[in-house]
């Protein structure tokens, strides 16, 4: 039996219906893990025909993200209010958990094994830009702790979200937003990779490899 939503809890079911059955949409998912595990946006790709971008800040979750060969864009970043910058990351051995620094302990109160790592951030401005967004239908956050970041971040002057998807202390939540549309001046373009740069770093928004308009999809 093929699988038909990918969320923990059924949510991309619950959205489905807010969205009144919406078909060729676009949707942001801002923690995307490895793009099939609790996705909320897998399953509007497969049946609803959705485009969108999915945005993972952990190296090693992209990297497994990327073998799935979604159609949607993708970035190793996060999204966050003061940009540019670097964000630090607890990210834990045990792989089970990780978000921005700050204390997580386990079931016996003792400190868990964990690393740093560095990940750079934008704006969801610039993420959108760079593909020539202007309206979302469906904004899926999951970011464990850093949602409240990355909403201030977020300028409704010049972005149009129709519906937020937010998972706020272990509960998700879907609701719809009316934002106004204005013109998005900054739009870069480019076959194949969109290079994101500031004076910290650069990332790359990439091209979903099925994507008709381009020519090239051998990396090597």
């Amino acid at each position: 039996m093929n699988r038909v939503h990918y969320s923990q809890y059924n949510e991309s079911k619950l959205i489905d219906k807010m969205l009144n059955g919406k078909r060729s949409g676009f949707i942001v998912e801002a923690g995307a893990f490895d793009g099939e595990t609790f996705s909320n946006s897998l399953f509007f790709e497969k049946e609803r025909d959705f485009s969108g971008i999915l945005i993972e800040p952990l190296p090693l979750s992209y990297e497994r993200l990327l073998e799935k060969n979604r159609k949607f864009y993708s970035i190793n970043a996060c999204i966050a209010q003061k940009v540019p910058t670097v964000a630090k990351f607890k990210m834990f051995k045990a792989g089970a958990f990780s978000g921005r620094s700050k204390s997580f302990k386990d079931s016996k109160n003792k400190p868990l094994d964990y690393e740093f790592i560095y990940v750079p951030c934008f704006s969801i401005q610039t993420i959108l830009a760079a593909i020539n967004v202007k309206t979302v239908d469906l904004f899926s956050l999951d970011v464990e702790g850093g949602e409240l970041d990355v909403l201030k971040s977020i300028n409704f002057d010049k972005i149009r979200i129709n519906s937020f998807a937010k998972r706020i202390n272990g509960h998700s939540i879907a609701s719809e937003k009316e934002t106004p549309i204005n013109v998005f001046e900054l739009n870069i373009s480019c076959n194949h990779e969109i290079t994101i740069e500031n004076e910290f770093h650069a990332s790359t928004v990439i091209e979903p490899k099925t994507n008709a308009k381009i020519e090239n999809t051998n990396r090597s």
